[in-house]
């Protein structure tokens, strides 16, 4: 069909013929997660070909877990520095994080600090520290967390990443660092936006942290607070 052409091309700009397509029989993933990947997958390219523009914070939100994979180190063919590669995280984040009725949330950067800063409700602060990685997280230095945290008045931080190996369970575990997957957060927000839902509070994060004083993941929790109000399970 010649109508889809430009379409077609415009898709094989970002995701070539030759790139592997996610498999249940793939030996180095579990099968939850291939249909967790399946079930958040969805192209920019084909929104906007259906005329479902999304605004500045819904793209944010759909580039999240790309731009913390290694091949968010390339952007238009170019190959972007470290701190050009940094400054699109903090505001990627940033944006992310603003899309919350009740957050506050502005960049930081730079040495020795939290990626982002944010207020909650005018009565709590928390820092955000997003984790890039080719492969998997395998060590979080908690006591650099601490300090930023020091230095901004913060009670908890909020580490977003796409992958990690279990050992990182362990650095964070008694400490007031809890670890949000990428996709698992992007997937929360879309569901909102894709529902036309655009007063998001972060009270039911704020649950399911509790008392923000033993580390974990809580990918999960979000993961079922997502499927209980937009989905059935699929796991």
């Amino acid at each position: 069909n010649p109508k889809l052409q430009p379409f077609c091309l415009e898709l094989l700009k970002r995701y070539p013929f030759t790139a592997k397509p996610y498999r249940y029989d793939d030996n180095t993933r579990l099968t939850d997660d291939v249909i967790e990947l399946i079930n958040k997958f969805y192209p920019i390219e084909l929104l906007n070909s259906i005329k479902m523009k999304q605004d500045k914070r819904s793209q944010a939100v759909s580039n999240l877990p790309e731009l913390l994979r290694e091949k968010a180190r390339i952007k238009g063919g170019k190959l972007l520095s470290k701190v050009e590669q940094g400054k699109e995280l903090e505001d990627t984040l940033v944006d992310v994080f603003n899309s919350f009725i009740d957050l506050r949330a502005t960049g930081l950067g730079g040495a020795g600090r939290a990626d982002v800063e944010i207020v909650y409700d005018k009565k709590e602060k928390f820092a955000s520290d997003a984790k890039a990685t080719g492969k998997k997280l395998t060590q979080i230095k908690t006591r650099r967390l601490n300090a930023h945290r020091k230095k901004i008045g913060a009670k908890y931080t909020i580490i977003v990443t796409p992958e990690y190996t279990p050992s990182v369970l362990e650095d964070i575990r008694y400490t007031p660092n809890y670890i949000i997957k990428a996709d698992t957060l992007a997937e929360y927000l879309r569901q909102h936006f894709d529902n036309g839902i655009r007063d998001i509070s972060w009270k039911e994060f704020d649950k399911i942290l509790g008392s923000k004083r033993s580390g974990r993941d809580i990918s999960k929790d979000i993961h079922q607070l997502t499927i209980s109000k937009f989905g059935t399970k699929t796991k």
